[in-house]
């Protein structure tokens, strides 16, 4: 087990401590700008729970081997269907 306080059994490399984790929660988003003068932001009305039907910005969850510019494109495109 890790020596941070963690009460999970994680995989640990016993000759450098790095913890492998299985399925760390990484979530990306974008602030997605555009007019003349960055003076208009895109925002997206979620559509499930929590906060159904609220504003937000287009966020959420990266799938694994997924780098963070990817997973942001996705996001933008899948919450907001706009190129980034």
């Amino acid at each position: 087990m890790p020596d941070d306080g963690d009460t999970k059994q994680r995989a640990v490399c016993p000759a450098c401590g790095t913890v492998h984790y299985d399925n760390p929660l990484n979530v990306v988003g974008t602030v997605p700008v555009w007019g003349a003068e960055g003076e208009q932001v895109l925002l997206c009305k979620r559509n499930i729970e929590p906060r159904w039907g609220k504003w937000t910005l287009p966020a959420g969850f990266m799938e694994l081997g997924e780098s963070t510019s990817e997973g942001a494109a996705r996001r933008n495109r899948r919450g907001s269907r706009r190129a980034v």
